[in-house]
């Protein structure tokens, strides 16, 4: 019982999304719900103009930014750092 309770101890912490997972992401293939799972929910979404979105997640000093169209589907990734 102690031992578990030493390695649970040592194991690393959750410090949030793993933002560089946005690598796993393909534009014109994958969707929101796909980065949701990825990334987990974004910090914001904004919407650009009517046929696009800009979703953005923060996690510290790293920052992912992607848009995706009217159809849900992934247009590109805009801006990395941190990463």
């Amino acid at each position: 019982m102690a031992l578990l309770a030493i390695i649970a101890a040592c194991a690393p912490l959750d410090m949030g999304p793993r933002l560089a997972a946005y690598r796993l992401l393909v534009p014109g293939q994958s969707t929101t719900q796909d980065a949701t799972a990825l990334l987990g929910w974004p910090t914001s979404a904004t919407a650009v103009d009517h046929n696009t979105i800009l979703a953005q997640w923060m996690n510290g000093a790293q920052y992912v930014a992607t848009t995706f169209g009217s159809n849900g589907r992934m247009i590109g990734v805009q801006q990395v750092s941190g990463l």
